[in-house]
């Protein structure tokens, strides 16, 4: 096996794990700044903010999702995802 494949390095890139890391750390704190926002608001309005917080959420990730399909979604693993 080569060093290349080992690290999980392509060219010019970090490891997989410290990308996988710095994305988690950028979704943890995504998710918290959601949830402050929501409870602002919330305080200050009388409106269902869950669904303006999902939506939001779904217009985020559209650019991701409509040049690859569904496909980005499909599972070769169903019976994992309880």
């Amino acid at each position: 096996m080569s060093t290349k494949a080992r690290s999980g390095k392509s060219d010019g890139q970090r490891p997989v794990a410290q990308r996988a890391a710095f994305w988690m750390i950028v979704g943890a704190c995504g998710y918290a700044g959601m949830i402050g926002v929501v409870k602002q608001l919330s305080s200050r309005m009388d409106i269902n903010i869950a669904f303006y917080r999902y939506f939001l959420a779904l217009l985020a990730m559209l650019p991701r999702l409509i040049p690859s399909g569904s496909a980005t979604l499909k599972t070769q693993r169903l019976g994992l995802h309880n």
